[in-house]
């Protein structure tokens, strides 16, 4: 009977089977442990390597464009430059720092420190050397800058050098051309000269010539001379003795005439004399604070419009005063103007009345121009300044003769014996010019117009002191007629 396969034989598979199990677990117990521990010595290392080339570079340092820059210069050398492919990146960067610092410091310059310093002092150096030829060199850390603001600096100065040499040049050959144009004119001159010496000479000699060949006639002209003069003293002589007659019968013609003036004058009728003691009329009466009754009318030929001054009765009119100012101008109480004419009285406006002072009945009036008994002769000469405004024009004069004719006055053209008044404008002013201005035609004229106007303004006031006629200026005429407020109207 066969051996029967049962329980038996499955227990020594089993067996077999968890035996190699066991093999293989041990196995891979035994890899892990390998793999494990190889693994623990590798990150081991990797930590290492971070600690080590972390103070060097960066994970995002290696991945940056420096980095890229590198590369690209161990790819493609600068030519002289120590570089090769085969150097790591880092040996590249510090050749490229090496051949920088030799570039800024010299080839004996290995310290990057060292050509730092030497770059800032050169720096330094430049801006003050820059300073003293006024250009203003940086003096940071940017060395190219500065050497490319030196560079320039140097290219304008041999531009300007260069512009200077040719300036230098032209002058030399100016100054060569003018010595020469010099010499020339010198030798010319000295020519001239040789002929004006000879020309000089022979005149010399034909002067000598001359003066002997005249002496005798210079002899005979003086003898001819001092007769001549002894006819001439006793020609002056007899001059003399008739321009003494003459004088003599002129100031006594003179004296003729101050003697007829003086007889004449004292024969002229009195012009100023009635001004001061007969006043053409009285106040009659006082109506109101504006209005006054006068004692004159139609019958003296009283019209409205007329003006009069008002004085007080007890201290009478006041003389007409200085023609050549408006000091104490006779002005009195008050000024009124006929409105209404009666045939003995007339009705009267007050225009006027003087602070402090009261119409009463009795009150002289009086108008320089009006007399109802003579007709006087006025002369009225010069500009006036009617409205007071500082401008004197010869219009305005045509109101005061307008007012002397209207009132019964007669107008004269010029002053002589039977004028009884003048009323005269503002005196001309001459104007100032410099020596400059009077280069100037038109100033000339100007001038020369001014200096007539004043001579004939002096001309008619002095033939009117002469012929002792009374004188009066704007504002004495106006304010004796008692039209002084309402000219300025």
């Amino acid at each position: 009977m066969p051996p029967v396969s049962g329980p038996q034989g499955s227990r020594t598979a089993l067996v077999t089977w968890a035996v190699i199990f066991a093999i293989l677990f041990v196995t891979s117990a035994i890899f892990a442990i390998y793999f494990y521990a190889d693994s623990t010595k590798a990150h081991e290392r990797e930590d290492l390597m971070r600690k080590r080339y972390a103070d060097v570079v960066t994970e995002a340092d290696l991945q940056s464009e420096a980095v890229a820059a590198l590369k690209e210069a161990r790819q493609n050398q600068p030519e002289g430059s120590q570089i090769n492919a085969q150097m790591p990146l880092f040996t590249v960067s510090l050749a490229q720092r090496d051949e920088l610092a030799h570039t800024i410091g010299g080839p004996s310059v290995t310290n990057p420190a060292v050509a730092l310093d030497r770059a800032k002092a050169a720096l330094a150096a430049a801006s003050n050397a820059g300073k003293a030829a006024q250009v203003t060199v940086p003096a940071t850390d940017n060395l190219a800058n500065a050497l490319s603001t030196m560079a320039n600096t140097v290219n304008a100065k041999v531009k300007q050098v260069a512009d200077l040499q040719g300036q230098l040049d032209q002058a030399k050959k100016d100054n060569a051309a003018q010595a020469a144009q010099f010499e020339q004119q010198r030798q010319e001159m000295a020519k001239t000269l040789e002929s004006i010496r000879a020309e000089q000479q022979k005149a010399i000699t034909d002067v000598a010539s001359y003066q002997q060949s005249k002496d005798q006639s210079v002899q005979q002209i003086q003898s001819t001379f001092e007769n001549d003069k002894k006819q001439a003293q006793d020609q002056l002589n007899a001059a003399n003795v008739q321009m003494a007659e003459l004088n003599r019968q002129l100031a006594a013609a003179n004296q003729k005439i101050e003697t007829l003036q003086a007889k004449f004058a004292d024969k002229r009728v009195n012009t100023e004399a009635p001004i001061v003691r007969h006043p053409d009329g009285h106040i009659l009466r006082l109506v109101s604070r504006d209005s006054v009754y006068i004692d004159i009318g139609a019958a003296e030929s009283v019209t409205p419009g007329l003006t009069f001054e008002v004085y007080d009765k007890n201290d009478g009119i006041p003389p007409a005063g200085d023609p050549t100012n408006d000091d104490n101008l006779p002005k009195g109480k008050a000024s009124i103007e006929v409105i209404r004419v009666g045939q003995g009285s007339s009705e009267c406006r007050i225009t006027r009345t003087t602070l402090g002072t009261q119409l009463q009945q009795g009150d002289l009036i009086a108008n320089l121009v009006f007399d109802p008994n003579v007709k006087y002769n006025f002369v009225v000469y010069g500009d006036f300044d009617m409205d007071r405004n500082g401008v004197a024009t010869p219009q305005d004069a045509d109101i005061i003769k307008r007012l002397i004719t209207q009132w019964g006055g007669k107008l004269m053209d010029q002053v002589n014996v039977d004028t009884d008044f003048v009323v005269l404008g503002k005196e001309p002013v001459l104007p100032t010019f410099t020596k400059d201005e009077l280069q100037d035609p038109f100033n000339q004229k100007k001038l020369a117009d001014a200096q007539a106007a004043l001579d004939a303004y002096t001309k008619v006031r002095d033939t009117a002191r002469d012929l002792h006629i009374p004188i009066v200026n704007q504002n004495r005429f106006l304010s004796l007629i008692g039209y002084f407020d309402q000219a300025k109207r």
